[in-house]
């Protein structure tokens, strides 16, 4: 297929949590119709994955802290972040957590890279809290953030994230297919004969 468009995923995290299966179920069934990229920021389980998958993916080490008050320690990570997108022009980049769009945020304003920001969990400090106004300040540098459920949404509203940024898109599951054999199968393992198994 010519002429796809280009997205680059963003990943901080190594392990394989909630929000990483998401986000490598994305992959799955998007990668027949996009051109899919992936930046890791660190190595780990999530990489195996991608292996599996055949996922495109290169990997920038990430600071220690990724907190700005270290910013000496994060120049030269910023700098073969923007050195890399620059290169690839991706069309949009998809972030899955705050430390990746904390890491990307200089190189989106820079590059005016449209971006989006999945959010998988809900905010539960106060307006004035640290994580609160880190959130609301990374919030500006992308074009919209896919809020797993309305409770999620409404903790981001609620800590200031201007409305208009969120959109609800529930997590989606890979359905089982020939489920009539699998029940028999787990009916048999389990000696549930003649029983209801879902």
């Amino acid at each position: 297929m010519k002429n796809r468009k280009k997205i680059l995923f963003v990943e901080y995290f190594s392990f394989l949590g909630g929000g990483q299966v998401v986000l490598l179920n994305l992959l799955k069934y998007l990668r027949n119709d996009y051109e899919i990229y992936f930046l890791l920021f660190n190595r780990g389980q999530i990489e195996e994955k991608l292996k599996d998958l055949k996922i495109n993916y290169f990997f920038i080490k990430a600071p220690e802290k990724v907190k700005y008050r270290y910013f000496w320690k994060m120049i030269p990570v910023l700098i073969k972040v923007y050195k890399f997108i620059k290169e690839l022009k991706p069309d949009i980049i998809y972030a899955n957590c705050y430390f990746a769009v904390k890491l990307l945020a200089p190189v989106l304003k820079i590059l005016k890279i449209k971006a989006i920001w999945h959010k998988h969990i809900i905010i539960e400090k106060s307006c004035n809290s640290y994580l609160a106004r880190e959130i609301r300040k990374y919030s500006k540098f992308v074009e919209k953030i896919i809020c797993v459920s309305k409770a999620v949404k409404e903790s981001l509203i609620k800590i200031g994230v201007s409305e208009n940024k969120l959109v609800v898109i529930y997590n989606g599951i890979e359905l089982i297919k020939n489920k009539r054999d699998l029940r028999e199968k787990i009916r048999k393992k389990y000696n549930l004969n003649g029983k209801f198994v879902i």
